[in-house]
């Protein structure tokens, strides 16, 4: 399934969340809509698999405002020899990987992986989660996947809160011996490779400013705790994105600045918890100038309602 496809039906189905009546939700909610198959057009280059897909949607107000999607070839879903519970069907079968929208954006953070956890270099959180939980409180809406790996339990939890335009995030896991690195990767602007311009890419923090070609990770500086990658031509409107964490919590973080930004965020020795704030911007909200400016004058406020949010649910 190509990127240009994919993120077209990714478009689509924020806009059908967005235009279905939404009954008996308070203020912030959260819909899970399990595992379905995917309507798949005929001819098209995955129509020979059978795919299925999951979303979990954020609403506030009624609106949705962020959620996480994941299609993936349906023979990872298999029975264990006893039918009694769902296990990994064919391992040639891969999972796509999760993404995170935002109504309105076309792209933003990545569709193939837009988050996981590395022990050592390699993801724990690759595949389908074991667990998948969802609720709500007074004031927030929240979403917990869970990961059973040989190493140890992954946790990442996703929360809203009432009346905000960003998503926090929360890994944990009781992992020994390892680095652990969280990694976030991201698609601004623009998805069509024949639309990339030179130099298009961009990451700003509050000390640096970087573009494009670099072919190899560069380290972020410690003096700035936030980060923004967006494109500086095409499409710059709609879907950059930022990204905030908490500077007692990651070591030296680095930046892979290519067509699809990744970034790393080594955990301090021993830390088995750490947060992030995200955003997804589409064309209807800041642009990447009011951004940094944004996040310039106000990410000291963020830093502490981060520190703040409770994520025990």
């Amino acid at each position: 399934m190509n990127i240009v496809r994919h993120s077209l039906y990714f478009s689509l189905t924020a806009l059908l969340f967005a235009v279905l009546p939404v009954v008996g939700f308070s203020k912030v909610s959260v819909e899970d809509s399990g595992y379905v198959d995917i309507k798949i057009p005929p001819g098209d280059d995955a129509s020979a698999k059978p795919m299925k897909e999951r979303t979990i949607t954020f609403y506030n107000n009624g609106s949705v405002i962020y959620f996480l999607h994941i299609d993936f070839d349906a023979r990872l879903l298999g029975v264990s020899e006893d039918n009694s519970e769902i296990s990994i069907g064919d391992p040639t079968a891969k999972t796509m990987g999760w993404s995170i929208g935002v109504e309105g954006a076309k792209s933003g953070w990545y569709d193939r992986g837009a988050f996981g956890l590395l022990a050592n270099g390699s993801p724990v959180t690759a595949g389908l989660p074991d667990d998948i939980s969802v609720g709500t409180d007074d004031s927030s809406a929240w979403a917990k996947l869970t990961w059973q790996s040989n190493l140890g339990d992954v946790r990442v939890i996703f929360l809203t809160k009432e009346g905000e335009d960003r998503l926090y995030v929360m890994f944990q896991h009781d992992i020994q011996g390892k680095e652990m690195t969280v990694k976030f990767i991201s698609l601004p602007g623009h998805v069509e490779p024949e639309s990339h311009m030179p130099e298009e890419r961009w990451c700003s923090t509050e000390t640096q400013n970087l573009h494009e070609p670099v072919n190899e990770k560069i380290n972020l500086s410690r003096d700035s705790n936030w980060i923004l990658i967006f494109d500086r031509n095409t499409n710059r409107f709609r879907g950059f994105v930022g990204l905030l964490f908490d500077p007692d919590e990651i070591m030296a973080p680095n930046i892979y600045l290519g067509a699809a930004p990744s970034v790393e965020l080594p955990l301090q020795q021993g830390k088995t918890e750490s947060r992030f704030v995200l955003w997804s911007f589409n064309e209807n909200s800041s642009s990447p100038e009011e951004a940094y400016e944004m996040f310039k004058s106000n990410h000291k406020k963020y830093l502490e309602e981060l520190r703040a949010i409770n994520f025990n649910h």
